[in-house]
């Protein structure tokens, strides 16, 4: 653990423990204070050191704040000055001359979404002052640091400070650094009412969150005075030692059985499926077939369906089909649900179309020897739903599919379900109805780096990622991107042009951040107000079938506390595969990544 880098002359630091990093020999892990006093921003008590350390303006412009680059003589006898109130919050002219142009803070450049929830109007108000939050931040020695040090073996040793930020945005930062401990020295304790060392909720609360990261705990106790006896000075280290077991002990909650499951996952990245190029594994389909949420809610969907259907069409046969079976658990669901509504003794037509030959054994397998005695009645179909032809005039009135991803429409269920609905009545219903992609920026330099380390050609492809060493620095919740709907009837049956999209989406910073890529969620309607969804804000709690996906960045990009980033996101395709781009402008700009779908497509 090295000691905290000088501020203003963090290059000579650098310059000293970049050599070690290039190999796989030494990793680093560098000692931050939460926070830190103005005075080691401004260079401390040592001499000669630049109190304002900027550029200088070029010559002609009319900067006031020019007038202060200067280096001036610092007495290391001058004593600390008096605590004084905060400063007022600065202005946007005064933040540009401070920080340089490209902060938008003119109110109509600042004019984002006109209605927020709460938590965003919070966001965006403390996205719109410099306060002590920010200056103090010591973060922004890590971040300092780490634009230097260009290296995954170089991670971050956290102290806990008992001044802290008044936001508890700024800590949440620290979730997508490489947290390696956290430091708790006797400073951050308070006694209670029995003379116990106890930490603030605040404290608590940061400490808690760092063990749910897996960072190690450093517990920091200065012996008592010599005349003290060491007995006793080790009794009262175990005071705090015991105290922070209890943390760990009583206030982490166990794991849930979804929570159990999804843990070695945690920041492991996985490809997308291509379920259409290729025929998924056994165990594949039985890892998605344990969730306890994602089928209990279709059964419910399915069930409402039915309901409506018979009230529309009593007495007439309805026809369910199950396109993309697998190996049969929405089918399972489907027949669970005829039984409920108690029309089981009622005439029916089953029908499932799976393409994957293995599935499809699976599926006849379990027509002879399923308990469920509505199996016997499933006739199965080994073929491509946009290409099946069934015989006569078969028409569904219920068409159930399972073909998303995690950012929707990435497993290319459009086009599967645009193939399918040519055996669907004109009345019939698509379960799902609807879904919804939406996205965010994302800070998590851990994954970043785990792309970055296969080579170029893969930070411009999209991962499957449960992401949990990240931040996410936007005032906006999770933006809309693409929505589809089934069925489609205007649609050209001989053209995938109405699949292909473009748009952008607005973000503005909370905080100052290095943003690495786009978090990629979805949401679907099953049927009626049923609805799935990977959403944080609205998420299917005990699901666990997707996680988001990753849009990562060639370049991480630095951005400023209320600097304004516009995303743009493509869906193309041609005769073979489907493919996404994206881009970043604003402040700083990207190039167009995966041109062409040269990185990463998926395959029709």
């Amino acid at each position: 653990i090295l000691p905290t880098p000088d501020y203003l002359h963090c290059a000579r630091y650098a310059a000293v423990i970049a050599p070690f990093l290039n190999g796989q020999s030494y990793q680093f892990s560098v000692r931050i204070p939460l926070t830190l006093s103005s005075e080691y921003f401004n260079g401390g008590a040592s001499r000669k050191v630049p109190v304002f350390y900027r550029t200088p303006p070029p010559q002609g412009t009319n900067r006031t704040v020019a007038k202060n680059v200067k280096t001036e003589e610092v007495s290391s006898d001058v004593p600390t000055p008096a605590p004084t109130t905060p400063a007022p919050p600065v202005s946007g002219e005064e933040l540009e001359d401070m920080y340089g142009e490209g902060v938008p803070f003119d109110d109509d450049e600042q004019e984002g979404p006109c209605e927020f929830d709460a938590a965003e109007a919070h966001r965006r108000e403390v996205s719109q002052t410099r306060t002590d939050d920010d200056r103090l931040d010591g973060w922004r020695v890590w971040m300092n640091l780490k634009r230097l040090v260009d290296s995954r073996f170089l991670t971050v040793t956290l102290e806990l400070t008992p001044n802290l930020p008044e936001d508890p945005i700024y800590f949440e930062r620290w979730m997508a650094e490489p947290v390696k401990a956290l430091v708790i020295t006797k400073e951050c304790f308070i006694n209670n009412s029995k003379g116990m060392p106890i930490l603030s909720k605040a404290h608590s609360k940061i400490v808690q969150m760092m063990m749910k990261k897996g960072a190690q705990i450093i517990l920091k106790i200065n012996r008592q005075p010599s005349t003290v006896r060491a007995d006793e000075d080790l009794v009262q280290f175990l005071r705090y030692k015991n105290y922070i077991w209890q943390i760990f002990h009583n206030k982490l909650p166990f794991l849930s059985e979804s929570e159990k499951f999804e843990f070695s996952y945690r920041d492991v990245l996985q490809h997308p499926l291509q379920p259409l190029q290729d025929n998924l594994e056994s165990t594949t389909y039985e890892i998605f077939e344990r969730d306890p949420v994602k089928y209990a809610e279709y059964q419910r969907a399915i069930e409402a369906c039915l309901r409506d259907k018979i009230a529309q069409k009593p007495g007439e046969k309805l026809v369910l089909m199950v396109v993309g079976a697998g190996r049969g658990p929405l089918m399972t669901a489907a027949l669970n649900a005829v039984t409920a509504v108690g029309i089981a003794d009622r005439e029916f037509r089953f029908i499932v179309v799976e393409k994957n030959q293995n599935a499809v054994i699976t599926l006849r397998w379990k027509v002879q020897n399923e308990t469920h005695p509505l199996w016997r009645k499933v006739e199965v179909v080994g073929g491509d739903m946009r290409f099946w032809e069934p015989e006569g005039n078969t028409k569904a009135d219920i068409m159930i599919s399972e073909l998303l991803g995690s950012f929707g429409d990435n497993e290319l269920s459009p086009e599967c379900l645009d193939g399918a609905q040519r055996f669907l009545k004109d009345d019939g219903v698509s379960i799902p109805r609807e879904y919804t992609s939406f996205i965010r920026p994302a800070s998590c330099h851990k994954i970043w780096n785990e792309i970055r380390v296969m080579g170029e050609k893969f930070l411009q492809t999209s991962y499957v990622v449960n992401m949990q060493s990240a931040y996410f620095p936007s005032v906006q919740k999770p933006q809309r991107v693409f929505t589809f709907a089934h069925p489609n009837w205007k649609i050209n049956p001989r053209s995938n042009q109405h699949n292909c999209r473009d748009t952008w989406i607005d973000f503005d910073m909370t905080t100052d951040t290095l943003l690495h890529g786009m978090a990629g969620y979805f949401s679907t309607v099953l049927y009626g107000d049923i609805v799935l969804s990977i959403l944080p804000e609205t998420f299917s709690t005990g699901m666990f079938s997707w996680f988001p996906l990753f849009f990562p960045f060639k370049t991480p990009v630095f951005l400023k506390k209320g600097e304004r980033i516009r995303f743009h996101i493509s869906r193309k395709d041609d005769e073979h595969k489907v493919w996404y781009e994206w881009s970043l402008t604003g402040p700083q700009s990207t190039p167009i990544h995966n041109s062409q779908g040269r990185s990463h497509a998926i395959g029709k």
